[in-house]
């Protein structure tokens, strides 16, 4: 399965009619409905795709853009699943479930879910500075790193256990909405789940509808700094794998269409199951050409 996520095309647009026509242009079947589709859009767009060939295979959270914010923020990050603050919590908790009702109602498959992060200085200027000088593996930028990760691990315990609390009722929602949760490996080395909490969160709920969504930019970036490798994300997660954010990376960019930058697509083609939900997730702005394109790519590859 190859479809599109709608994050290339929803912030430029504010009517859901013209946005399910641009993604009729596109020639797919497929799609993944995004955080920056406000109510209205949805309203004016649901129909529209109920009565088209169109299917809704996943959707991302926040969806719709919860009414407490301007589209302007809307974000997968917009409250976090792993604050410790119980009230804070419940917001996450709150627009989440909103998120399965909606997948529910549109038959999608899965919900990605954005679980939040470990609060501390990242520090990711310097981070930044030993990748941008091809220094990354020099033993200033190993005992940085590893200082780094250490820091996150002693912080990590009060984030992990108020992550596991929000996922409880969602859980329990997917479960009664016939929907699979898939949590996203992230971009930034203080989120969460961290290449190993994904385990522990796997063995906790053992038998409930949580699974592994992969992201290849995620870990592209995270392959470039030295954090965990592409190849050791799928392999340890493989009989978790739920679906695939598509996209290229160049440098630190990612969300590019594929041929745009470095990632061999080809070997991730030997860890996806027929039913591994495949979704090309650019970023806000790209032409639809390129987006054509990018499909291309990947069915040259073999994928979709």
């Amino acid at each position: 399965m190859l479809g599109v996520s709608t994050s290339w095309k929803s912030t430029e647009l504010d009517n859901g009619k013209e946005l399910f026509n641009s993604i009729e242009r596109l020639s797919v079947l497929e799609i993944e409905l995004e955080y920056r589709i406000t109510d209205l859009m949805f309203h004016q767009m649901r129909s529209l795709v109920k009565k088209s060939d169109i299917q809704v295979v996943s959707i991302h959270n926040y969806f719709p853009v919860p009414p407490v914010v301007e589209k302007s923020m809307a974000s997968g990050d917009l409250f976090y699943l792993s604050n410790p603050d119980k009230d804070q919590r419940a917001q996450a908790v709150r627009w989440s479930l909103r998120t399965i009702e909606c997948a529910n109602d549109m038959e999608a498959g899965a919900v990605v879910l954005h679980c939040g992060r470990v609060e501390m200085e990242p520090e990711l200027g310097t981070l930044y500075h030993f990748l941008d000088e091809d220094k990354i593996d020099c033993d200033e930028a190993r005992e940085f790193i590893s200082g780094k990760i250490a820091e996150r691990e002693r912080k990590k315990p009060q984030y992990l256990d108020a992550l596991m609390f929000g996922l409880e009722p969602l859980i329990k929602a997917a479960e009664a909405h016939n929907v699979l949760l898939g949590l996203e490996n992230r971009y930034f080395y203080h989120e969460l789940p961290g290449p190993d909490d994904f385990e522990m969160l796997f063995s906790e709920f053992n038998g409930a509808p949580l699974r592994y969504w992969h992201d290849i930019g995620h870990a592209q970036v995270n392959e470039s700094l030295s954090f965990v490798t592409q190849e050791a994300l799928l392999k340890r997660y493989a009989d978790h794998l739920i679906g695939v954010h598509y996209h290229d990376v160049k440098g630190r960019e990612d969300h590019l269409p594929p041929g745009q930058g470095k990632v061999d697509f080809t070997a991730i083609k030997p860890h996806l199951k027929d039913n591994t939900i495949g979704i090309l997730e650019l970023k806000p702005g790209t032409p639809d050409l390129e987006v054509m394109q990018g499909l291309e790519v990947l069915r040259n590859q073999g994928i979709g």
